[in-house]
């Protein structure tokens, strides 16, 4: 990881903002009923190795096209948008004031002509991305932490993800016991193609012509 790298040198400053953000959406980076951006910064955003390591899959795989569940700031999307081979990016927060910062980040990192943030709720965006019919190479879930709501958006991103060779991924799968219920639940169901997690995150590697095989990761 590159201690230089623009969206790196962005975390660090906003780890010392303290302007408060209303933050009652969702669950899981919930501080109390507001919390400030650096609190947001250290806590509730991707920690950056993983923001690379999901980088380097898109451009294994090749992927054009990646939706991201849970703007937040912006730097994990940020980074994915880097990615060699990717041409578009639509990422979904519908807290305001989180959004506007994101906006501002796109900007700053140079891929705001990349990136295509929704001001929505994710319950309202993913029925009417199926309607039209849109798919993702890559699908990156980030958002309420709750085993219902994950298992609710999970109903709805299995029509979303390229079914030739996509991939889903969940974070923070062991953020609550209901979130790791939801994990085990989903991946114990999936035979599509490769289970793997390590502590942090949960992937489900879409390839029909695979057998299932299941890898739990040290990273």
């Amino acid at each position: 990881m590159d201690d230089t790298h623009p969206a790196l040198c962005l975390w660090v400053e906003l780890t010392k903002d303290t302007n408060l953000v209303d933050s009652t959406a969702g669950a899981g980076t919930s501080l109390g009923a507001s919390q400030t951006i650096g609190q947001i910064a250290k806590y509730g955003t991707t920690p950056m190795r993983y923001s690379w390591m999901i980088k380097r899959m898109l451009e294994h795989i090749e992927a054009k096209s990646v939706l991201e569940l849970g703007t937040s700031l912006g730097l994990n999307v940020s980074v994915l948008a880097e990615a060699q081979t990717v041409q578009s990016v639509v990422t979904v927060e519908r807290n305001v004031m989180l959004a506007q910062k994101a906006q501002t980040h796109f900007s700053l990192l140079g891929v705001d002509t990349k990136v295509r943030l929704l001001e929505q709720d994710i319950d309202d965006v993913l029925p009417n991305m199926l309607d039209c019919g849109e798919s993702f190479d890559l699908i990156y879930l980030d958002a309420n932490h709750t085993y219902e709501a994950t298992m609710r958006y999970w109903g709805m991103l299995r029509g979303l993800v390229n079914p030739q060779l996509g991939v889903v991924i969940f974070d923070d799968i062991n953020w609550s016991s209901g979130m790791r219920r939801a994990w085990e639940e989903i991946s114990g169901a999936f035979g599509q193609g490769i289970v793997i997690e390590n502590f942090q995150m949960g992937i489900l590697v879409f390839k029909r012509e695979l057998s299932k095989k299941s890898y739990v990761l040290d990273f």
